[in-house]
């Protein structure tokens, strides 16, 4: 019975030590080209000018204006994210 429980003792202490070694996950290298439109999921253009990102736990959240063809305020939009290349649009939370 001592040894089964020394085995168990040796198995967590390895455990544990593998993990208190291990780096942070990280995603893989993206590569973003300048002057190049960004898409959302749906292959829409992202209308997010003069915005700002946020990241909130394991997303990235773009808000930005969308203008009218006259270029006047429409909607600021909300995008999301987790590796600042790939956006998801959420939705218009400011209008007119």
């Amino acid at each position: 019975m001592r040894r089964a429980y020394a085995i168990l003792l040796a198995l967590c202490l390895a455990l544990a030590g593998a993990l208190a070694t291990a780096g942070p996950a990280q995603a893989a290298p993206q590569t973003i080209p300048n002057g190049v439109q960004f898409t959302d999921s749906g292959g829409n253009p992202v209308h997010a000018h003069g915005g700002g990102v946020l990241k909130v736990g394991a997303y990235y959240y773009w808000f930005g204006e969308h203008r009218n063809p006259d270029n006047t305020f429409k909607y600021v939009s909300a995008y999301r994210s987790t590796d600042l290349k790939n956006w998801e649009f959420r939705n218009n939370v400011l209008t007119q």
